[in-house]
């Protein structure tokens, strides 16, 4: 009863329900990622916080660890290229998996898993730091197992819940949860680490991950066929303007051999691996070449908070401009092109110029906090392209490239750790900011060139029920609509030979 009455006053407020899913689902992308997020920041509290102990304790570095009265946290750049990295390796081993597993199966539920796993292992983080770092990076190592289903269970879902005159809108609202979390994550845990320890921002992160699964199972379903709910002319328009089969297709189903010999695919697949680059370099890299500056910790946390909350803001303002693209004529495809290359092009133009700034930490902070910021154009750019390519499969298409963003995110910790083996110290910066440059450029003409969003032959489902009783209401209507207006199309051909 108090949930029908809830739902009213929803209704009341004119909220359709593919707007309460979007809602709810912008805040799990935010608090996924909370955990790693906060571990970003707070591992150089958390080394410093050894190095301060033992030199109050004036204690030379002989005692074996487990001795030490300043704990395990004695961490090499090796060691915390590992601890950063160890996230990033649990998406890559899911990653692949996690997309035909995200559209046979209820991304609903795939969902509610992620979340209690990755709640459990950011809440205990501080205990398994303190014991070791081997216990540490397996658990990061699981959170990150959980967190890659994410991206292909919510890929799936927004092509069942994004009519196509909303396309972009909502996708760009959920996916925007994801820098989000680095704007929150920054800005609290650079506080509380500065302030108080670093340990609490963990466990505040892990409890509220716990609650948010109250209203994914109360007021979020999988799918439009599936809302008890919902009322009908939202239904109707789910039906006219979503591509997708109102069942989900078997395993055996998947057309995984013609999505890997696609030109289409391919061009998603090696965008996103720049995109990712991008985004590893600026929440990993740069925290430390603010560091490298000799900026506080709270300073640092702050400063690292700025890029991603400037792509949110300019996330929202691309699904206006993606709107005006396509209100002026442009096709689907010269939309989404137009603005990834706004965001890699722009980034690296940017990007480029921190090299000449010779460590001058007010004109950096602003040229990274700018090029960033144009990533906000990539949820409507190649991001989102698969809906348009293949909606009955996005999560699989998803999943096959975030296989290959996490083995991205896996490498770019260690490209300072193998710049500081190989290049003089002082051209170090200058090496990861050019590398990055070159290779936002190199993925968007890819783009350029393979990109497309024609709707794949392979994209058909085969029937999904055995009988009747099996159909699904949606598909019953959109089956009705299609024969109706073939037999109006039918009634005036006839007429118009006899006439």
């Amino acid at each position: 009863t108090k949930l029908i009455l809830l739902d009213s006053l929803l209704q009341e407020r004119n909220m359709k329900k593919r707007h309460v899913f979007t809602l709810v689902a912008f805040i799990a992308n935010i608090l996924v990622l909370c955990g790693r997020d906060a571990l970003r920041i707070s591992v150089l509290t958390m080394r410093h916080e050894y190095q301060i102990c033992r030199n109050k304790t004036n204690k030379i570095d002989q005692t074996a660890p487990t001795d030490d009265p300043c704990g395990s946290i004695q961490w090499t750049e090796k060691e915390m290229a590992a601890v950063l990295s160890a996230y990033n390796i649990g998406l890559m081993v899911t990653g692949a998996a996690g997309g035909p597993i995200s559209d046979a199966f209820s991304g609903k539920l795939i969902m509610l898993v992620v979340n209690l796993i990755g709640g459990v292992c950011t809440g205990i983080l501080p205990w398994m730091a303190d014991l070791n770092i081997y216990v540490l990076v397996a658990s990061q190592v699981f959170s990150g197992m959980a967190g890659g289903f994410v991206c292909p269970a919510l890929t799936s879902m927004v092509a069942r819940w994004e009519p196509m005159s909303e396309r972009g809108k909502l996708s760009t609202i959920i996916y925007t949860g994801s820098p989000m979390s680095a704007v929150i994550t920054a800005a609290v845990t650079g506080y509380i680490n500065e302030h108080y320890n670093w340990r609490i921002p963990f466990v505040i992160f892990g409890i509220i991950q716990l609650l948010w699964i109250i209203p994914w199972c109360l007021f979020v379903y999988d799918s439009p066929a599936k809302h008890p709910m919902l009322d009908k002319d939202e239904k109707m328009l789910l039906v006219e303007e979503t591509d997708t089969g109102t069942a989900r297709p078997k395993m055996t189903q998947i057309p995984f051999k013609s999505m890997l010999l696609s030109s289409a695919v391919w061009g998603i697949i090696l965008t996103n691996i720049g995109y990712q680059w991008v985004k590893s370099h600026t929440y990993i890299i740069l925290p430390q070449y603010i560091d490298y500056l000799g900026l506080s910790i709270q300073s640092n946390g702050l400063v690292s908070s700025l890029p991603p909350l400037g792509c949110v803001v300019v996330g929202l303002i691309a699904s206006k401009f993606f709107a005006f693209l396509r209100s002026k004529g442009a096709s689907m495809i010269s939309a989404r092109k137009i603005v990834t290359s706004i965001c890699l092009v722009g980034f690296s133009t940017l990007s480029s110029s921190v090299i000449l700034m010779q460590d001058q930490p007010l004109p950096i902070i602003i040229i990274t906090t700018l090029g960033y910021s144009l990533l906000g154009f990539y949820f409507v750019g190649a991001w989102n392209n698969p809906v348009d390519i293949s909606p009955n499969y996005a999560g699989t298409i998803m999943g096959i490239s975030n296989f290959f963003m996490f083995l991205t995110g896996v490498i770019v910790p260690h490209t300072l750790t193998l710049a500081t083996a190989i290049v003089p110290k002082k051209q170090i910066w200058f090496c990861l900011f050019g590398l990055v440059s070159i290779i936002a450029v190199t993925t968007n003409i890819i783009y350029l060139i393979l990109g497309t969003s024609d709707l794949q032959t392979w994209n058909s489902m085969k029937k999904m029920t055995d009988s009747p009783d099996d159909e699904d209401p949606l598909s019953s209507a959109s089956e009705k609509k299609r024969c109706s207006t073939n037999e109006i199309l039918d009634s005036a051909q006839t007429s118009i030979l006899e006439h």
